[in-house]
């Protein structure tokens, strides 16, 4: 399991690698509006409670 891990965080490194510049700020930038939705949704549930 762990090896499948690795290999997956090792895929990740060389696609970020691969990308353009202005793919990766792309990238983050998607990664910055998940997380804030992810957020988000833990507040609703926290308030729900």
């Amino acid at each position: 399991m762990q090896s499948l891990e690795f290999l997956s965080f090792l895929l990740c490194g060389i696609v970020v690698q691969n990308l353009k510049l202005k793919d990766y700020t792309w990238v983050m930038a998607e990664l910055k509006k998940l997380q804030k939705e992810a957020e988000e949704d833990r507040r609703e549930k926290e308030q729900g409670d």
